[in-house]
């Protein structure tokens, strides 16, 4: 997550450029950008039947680089990290090496983090530590539960950040159905996905969904994640959904975003609470606008108190459909 307040950065460092551009002519205009104060950036979830799961890094300069390998540079290490429910259970959370977990749990996590996992070892594309409340070494046990509220406190490089969550109570999707795309060059051997979901007539409902290929790891797509029911309270509707991607896949365009026929596909479809939700449409409209110079600077929702990124809850649920070939 630390490219987050990197595409903040981002937008304002390109105006910047394209203005001098057009107003140097014939000058050679050097620019020295300050590189700003570091910002520890959280990126935590919780859901039903799991422990939560902290990756906390620190933010990038302007234009440094951003790939898998940063991702594992940005870490900060020695967090003291606690969750918390509404009934005083607080537990602490243990800093593990990812590849020292079992494959299912480096799964889920590699889930949560975005990332592909090696097909042949099974370990992350770069050392990664998480903060989770996994049972071991004496430690207690906390999975999430649905309708609960889950606070988060952040202790770390003498900083205090602190949020709170709920895990909303989960609403499966009615069905999964599949049409041909848009584009008649492309009806030969793909497909668009779209579901049908009823949304409970209460004002405020967000969900997000990630899709998951021939039995592979779940992804988001890189746009469009999140959905609200602002204008759909009460109904039924019918819309697309696009392939998820990992977090580093450059691959863009119509040929993205469908499945292939004959593709088995699954969609986690999580109920999320308006905070979590405002933080996933502010990042996707500002990777929307990356490399418009003239783009606004976005502004990234954030629940976190004190730094950056997102604590959020998921009430998930699963449904698969295979695509006809």
């Amino acid at each position: 997550m630390a490219d987050l307040l990197q595409q903040k950065q981002r937008r304002i460092g390109q105006l910047v450029v394209l203005l001098a551009m057009l107003t140097a002519c014939e000058r050679t205009v050097d620019l020295d950008l300050p590189a700003g104060s570091p910002q520890l950036v959280v990126e935590g979830y919780i859901e039903p039947g799991l422990p939560p799961v902290v990756l906390l890094t620190e933010s990038q300069a302007v234009f440094a680089p951003f790939d898998a390998a940063a991702l594992a540079a940005a870490q900060v290490h020695g967090a003291r990290i606690t969750v918390s429910t509404a009934g005083d259970t607080s537990v602490t959370l243990r800093e593990i090496v990812g590849d020292s977990l079992p494959l299912a749990v480096r799964q889920a996590l590699a889930q949560q983090a975005g990332l592909t996992l090696d097909p042949v070892t099974g370990w992350f594309p770069v050392p990664l530590s998480f903060y989770s409340a996994l049972p071991g070494a004496g430690q207690s046990m906390l999975v999430g539960r649905g309708g609960r509220t889950y606070a988060l406190r952040v202790e770390a490089r003498g900083q205090v950040l602190t949020a709170v969550t709920s895990v909303p109570t989960p609403v499966p999707l009615d069905s999964l159905f599949f049409r041909e795309p848009a584009d008649p060059t492309l009806r030969d051997s793909l497909t668009q996905l779209f579901y049908r979901f009823r949304d409970p007539d209460t004002v405020g409902n967000a969900t997000r969904y990630f899709t998951s290929v021939n039995g592979g790891p779940f992804f988001p797509p890189r746009l469009a994640s999140v959905f609200t029911d602002e204008f759909v309270n009460g109904r039924t509707v019918d819309f697309a959904l696009d392939r998820g991607r990992p977090r580093f896949d450059p691959a863009t365009g119509a040929r993205a975003t469908l499945f292939r026929k004959g593709d088995t596909v699954t969609v986690r479809w999580c109920m999320i609470d308006q905070p979590h939700y405002r933080f996933w449409l502010s990042y996707e409209n500002a990777l929307n606008t990356n490399g418009s110079p003239l783009a606004s600077p976005a502004t990234l929702s954030t629940n976190i108190r004190g730094g950056l990124g997102i604590w959020g809850g998921y009430g998930s649920t699963y449904k698969t459909a295979i695509a006809p070939r």
